[in-house]
């Protein structure tokens, strides 16, 4: 670790708990976001609206959801249709 980093992480350990929480997980927040593809943040923030509207789709019953599994199957069907 670099003196740095070190330096850091004493200032953090010094945090109150509610801090250090928050800091973690935003720091969790974003190795996911990075790890799902997601150039930054604020590329994952811009979905918020269109995962709240597919949401609340499903909960007002105007759309249904279906199972992964039958999804990938119905790709797959696609695929060796449009392979012909």
């Amino acid at each position: 670790m670099t003196e740095r980093s070190q330096k850091l992480l004493d200032e953090i350990l010094a945090l109150s708990d509610d801090e250090r929480t928050l800091i973690l997980d935003s720091l969790m927040e974003r190795e996911a976001l990075r790890h799902a593809g997601f150039a930054s943040a604020e590329v994952a923030d811009s979905w918020d609206p269109e995962i709240a509207k597919r949401l609340e789709e499903i909960d007002s019953g105007k759309v249904k959801a279906i199972p992964a599994e039958e999804f990938w199957q119905m790709m797959q069907a696609k695929n060796a249709k449009n392979e012909v």
